[in-house]
This record gives structure tokens, C-alpha cells and sequence, in this order.
């Protein structure tokens, strides 16, 4: 029997990693990962529309120790669209809980999930040139600059 895992949960050291719920949408707005309640709806209900097979969205959860799960801290797209082969790693963690390595973890987790179940062999992450934090996180979780800036952006890329 072929089982596909639809909405996998990830977990790391201090944070769990799953699929987008209706209920995230709230807290995601009050932590500024969001700028308002319509576009928190609009990231979970496109979360929940896309195929398993070319997006994965996880809500990033500071694990609580609780059965409630955790407090969701940001969000990780995984975006295989426009390239099959190689997706397309997109993160934001709120503001609050930056500068603390949960992203550098989050990420982490998700590309080993990416190598073991996904079976993807290399994902591509952009950042801004002026975002320092975002290219030592990047960089951090083992990606490596491919050589392409198209200003403002820079292009890495992680090989498995």
C-alpha cells in the first residue's frame, strides 16, 4: 500500500513544523508575521489549496510542551512550481522571535524532510543584499550563493 503524507509534522529541538490550520490565522496577524487578518486567510486558505506534490506550507510552532502544540512564531513555503525539480524555500519569522536561530532551525528541519520524504535533491532561497540576518541564517542551514545577483536579490542554493 502507497501512502502519500499530505500534511506532514516536523519536529526539531524547540519548534514543530505542520500544515497551516484556520485557527493559526489570529495569532499569526498579532505576531506581525502578518499585516492583517485578510491576508493571514488568504496565506492558510492557498496553504490548503495546494498540491502536496509542488508546495508544502508549514506553520513554524515554538514548542510549548503542551498538548496544544505551540505557539506559531512564522511560516516555511517550500514552492515547486515553476521548477519541479529544485523548489523554492520562502520564510518569515515574526519579529519578536528573530535573532534567536529558530529560523536557521526551522529551516533545517524542512530541508531534511525535503532530502528524506520529498526526495528533492537541491532548493533555491533568495534574500534582499541588505538583509544581512536573513544571508547568515541562509547560509547557516547550508546554503551556498550561486553567483547570480539580480539587484536587489541574491540567489543560494542548498545541494542534499
Amino acid at each position: 500500500m502507497c501512502v502519500l503524507e499530505l500534511t506532514p509534522v516536523l519536529e526539531s529541538r524547540r519548534l514543530i513544523l505542520r500544515s497551516p490550520e484556520a485557527i493559526d490565522q489570529a495569532t499569526l496577524v498579532k505576531q506581525a508575521v502578518f499585516a492583517d487578518q485578510a491576508q493571514a486567510k488568504a496565506f492558510v486558505v492557498s496553504a490548503l489549496a495546494a498540491d502536496p506534490a509542488e508546495q508544502m506550507t508549514f506553520v513554524v510552532l515554538m514548542d510549548s510542551g503542551m498538548k496544544s502544540g505551540g505557539i506559531p512564531i512564522g511560516w516555511l513555503r517550500l514552492d515547486a512550481r515553476t521548477n519541479p525539480k529544485i523548489p523554492r524555500a520562502t520564510l518569515l519569522i515574526a519579529p519578536t522571535f528573530r535573532n534567536r536561530g529558530f529560523g536557521t532551525e526551522a529551516l533545517t528541519c524542512a530541508l531534511n524532510w525535503v532530502r528524506t520524504r520529498w526526495r528533492k535533491r537541491a532548493v533555491t532561497a533568495r534574500h534582499a543584499k541588505a538583509d544581512a540576518a536573513m544571508a547568515t541564517m541562509l547560509i547557516n542551514a547550508g546554503f551556498l550563493y550561486t553567483g547570480s545577483v539580480r539587484a536587489p536579490v541574491r540567489e543560494l542554493i542548498w545541494l542534499a
